[in-house]
């Protein structure tokens, strides 16, 4: 091979070979994993979500779950970051922060954005989920942040199927979804009408028992453990 193919052969192989991760700034390396979020009263929702080890736009790339998603204001979470007075930060991808959480003993909290409702209280650990699902039980699809939400009661078989209905109030995004029955497959749950066609599959669950469907008109859906709100 003459010295000239030799260098283009050698210039080609840099070019496909894949680039080295960069690595996590030292900063960053003690709040690498996995991290609880939870409400502030006792027995309200918790989930989890990873700091992982890749640098985002403005601090380390998150991975949000979705029980996270569907009980927490985190949908717009992009990253994690130090902020000044040993504050901890959610950002969004202009660098906005989405949660501020100030420390609190072993804890982190943080009040919501739009000051109602439990403070956000965050802890470096993994948090675990309900093993057992106990029915019936009140579930409620909802768009991220339990936004347009839609109460129901879920029963259970053994089967792994059973009857819902709706109770308490019913977000109008939901007027012509009126799903009577669901049933567990490997893609997740599918939602089914009284005569059994599909109204909707979402995927999961995750640890929390939240289901969620992506591609959904309107935005992501989930649909798991909440609270059935008014008559």
């Amino acid at each position: 091979m003459s010295r000239r193919l030799a260098l283009f052969a050698a210039v080609a192989a840099l070019a496909t070979t894949p680039a080295a991760a960069d690595p996590a700034p030292a900063w960053a390396k003690p709040y690498i994993g996995a991290w609880t979020l939870s409400g502030a009263s006792e027995g309200g929702f918790a989930c989890v979500f990873q700091v992982l080890p890749e640098p985002g736009i403005g601090g380390m790339q998150v991975k949000m779950s979705p029980a996270c998603r569907k009980n927490f204001p985190v949908e717009d979470a992009a990253a994690f970051t130090e902020g000044p007075n040993h504050e901890l930060l959610l950002i969004d991808p202009l660098r906005h922060p989405v949660l501020r959480f100030k420390r609190a003993g072993e804890d982190w909290v943080a009040q919501r954005p739009n000051g109602q409702g439990d403070d956000i209280v965050l802890n470096h650990s993994r948090a675990e989920g309900p093993r057992v699902l106990t029915y019936p039980n009140t579930w409620s699809l909802s768009g991220p942040d339990n936004a347009q939400a839609c109460g129901f009661v879920v029963n259970f078989n053994a089967r792994g199927s059973g009857s819902m209905h709706r109770a308490g109030r019913c977000d109008p995004r939901w007027a012509d979804l009126k799903p009577v029955r669901w049933r567990l497959r490997k893609a997740g749950m599918t939602l089914l009408d009284k005569a059994g066609h599909r109204l909707m599959t979402l995927k999961g669950p995750d640890d929390f028992n939240v289901y969620v469907r992506e591609d959904a008109k309107g935005g992501p859906v989930f649909f798991g453990p909440g609270v059935v709100v008014g008559p």
